[in-house]
């Protein structure tokens, strides 16, 4: 009845499957320890208080891997469980449930999260803005252009990591740093496939941020 413990052992764990159970264990553990008080007891307040956040890693311990089996609908279900309990997103939530709208091609849902939180100068923020403004424009509208030149300011690794054939490595870990190449690994591998799968994307963006943006 240890969340931490379980959900240490669910990032060791050899395969999304494994790790799924994992969460589930420590998702019940984290409840049991909160009683008697329920998560809506601490609704709005998530994060701030320390005893709910072995739920919290839970949970979206959970969502990630339901994505990485291809669960999408209760990854997204997940995903805005958490945001409805703590809105501002100390844990970045909102990327993973990004990624997820645009894999179903929720451009209208991607949009408004994207409008929630407008601070947010992420590589997965600009450049699924970006993204989606070609998706709308197919690459004319200038809007579009002036995303893709504005994301390529904050972390310029993005471009050739989703140009190349190779998957980029999966980051270490840890704090990421804004405009690291670690930041734009993490990018590539939750969108590179819809970048991909959006036809001429990828050459759009490539021709921007070498043109020297005339």
């Amino acid at each position: 009845l240890c969340a931490d413990a379980l959900n240490i052992l669910a990032e060791l764990s050899s395969s999304p499957q494994e790790a799924l159970l994992y969460y589930e264990r420590a998702l019940h553990a984290a409840e049991f320890a909160l009683a008697p008080k329920t998560l809506t007891d601490y609704a709005g307040g998530f994060w701030v208080y320390i005893e709910t956040r072995p739920y919290m890693t839970a949970l979206l311990g959970f969502a990630t891997a339901l994505s990485d089996l291809d669960k999408t609908g209760e990854a997204i279900e997940c995903c805005r469980r958490l945001l409805a309990l703590n809105s501002r997103d100390h844990q970045g939530v909102r990327h993973l449930l990004l990624a997820l709208l645009m894999r179903r091609n929720d451009l209208a849902g991607a949009t408004r999260l994207l409008q929630d939180y407008p601070d947010d100068r992420s590589a997965s923020q600009l450049y699924t803005e970006a993204l989606i403004a070609f998706r709308k424009s197919e690459g004319a509208d200038q809007k579009a252009r002036i995303a893709a030149r504005e994301a390529y300011v904050e972390n310029a690794h993005v471009p050739k990591m989703l140009a190349s054939r190779n998957e980029p490595p999966a980051p270490a870990g840890g704090t990421v740093i804004p405009g690291s190449p670690d930041e734009a690994a993490r990018y590539v591998r939750s969108m590179g496939k819809v970048w991909r799968g959006t036809q001429g994307a990828v050459a759009w963006l490539m021709d921007i941020v070498g043109s020297g943006w005339n």
